[in-house]
């Protein structure tokens, strides 16, 4: 017969934290109703902790939660002087969390954020295995040089997202940016709405499927694109020096220097072929008219 050994948690509760390192390295425990705030202005309250639940807890100090394992987070609030939380950190599940802070997220890992709202530049750089599901961002230069990242009923706005990420699935979101998915590599996009310019310019191997694409100078220097029933709208000067395959929708304004694949097109405005561009090979586009 084997003796069950019951982990015991800790409990704190209804307490304020403004001292450097004031709870470092503590584990198996239950923070709910704490606020890491205050004058004395203490950085990284919870360093180096693991197995740690905060709920309806209050951040607003700076690097909070660094090099963290099994940490969950519910119904969070990090203000604006919680600078670069969530740094090397593994194992994190958000929910129902509010971020209005810079650079959330750094070379982290098994990342899970659901009904949550991050409004941060330069969050989840070098992270992997990220999921994300029913959740609004916001932010410049987010999601940077990220993997398998899995996005599900995301509403996200802000220029230069999602730059050389690799090995990621989009599905049922809307994004407006610019220069957006640019060195994207092996991503799997359904069911999206992009607004953006100058949209995953260098990219390979992205899939298309069901999307409407909406705006300037989209997919030039690319390899391997493939759409399916995707609808262009205010597009123009389109795959220049790329490669395609697939059927698009509705009026594309122009075409530039398209280099390689077929493309089965609604109509198109213009089919510009100067061979200035890096490649003279040309690609074959056809339309219903």
């Amino acid at each position: 017969m084997y003796n069950m050994i019951m982990q015991k948690r800790t409990q704190i509760i209804d307490k304020t934290y403004e001292c450097e390192r004031a709870l470092y390295n503590i584990e198996d425990t239950d923070l709910i109703k704490c606020h890491f705030m205050g004058p004395l202005d203490g950085e990284s309250p919870l360093k180096e902790c693991r197995n740690l639940h905060l709920k309806n807890c209050t951040l607003d100090l700076r690097y909070p939660l660094w090099h963290n394992s099994q940490l969950t987070l519910t119904d969070c609030e990090f203000l604006a002087n919680s600078r670069a939380s969530l740094w090397y950190c593994q194992d994190v599940s958000l929910t129902g969390c509010k971020i209005d802070s810079i650079k959330v997220f750094r070379e982290s890992q098994f990342l899970n954020v659901g009904h949550s709202s991050i409004k941060s530049d330069e969050m989840f750089w070098k992270c992997q295995k990220i999921s994300c599901k029913d959740a609004n961002f916001s932010g410049e230069y987010a999601f940077l040089e990220c993997t398998d990242i899995v996005y599900k009923n995301i509403v996200f706005s802000g220029k230069y997202a999602f730059q050389y990420i690799k090995n990621s699935t989009f599905d049922d979101c809307d994004f407006i940016s610019k220069d957006i998915f640019w060195h994207a590599e092996n991503v799997t996009i359904k069911n999206c709405h992009i607004k953006a310019e100058y949209i995953a310019w260098y990219a390979k191997n992205l899939t298309f499927e069901n999307c409407i694409i909406d705006g300037t100078q989209p997919f030039c220097y690319c390899q391997n694109l493939v759409f399916k029933n995707c609808r262009f709208l205010n597009a123009d000067l389109c795959f220049e020096n790329s490669s395609a395959d697939g059927n698009i929708l509705g009026n594309i304004k122009s075409i530039k220097n398209f280099s390689s694949g077929l493309l089965y097109v609604d109509s198109v405005g213009e089919i510009i072929f100067d061979d200035k561009g890096p490649s003279s090979n040309r690609g074959i586009i056809i339309t219903k008219d």
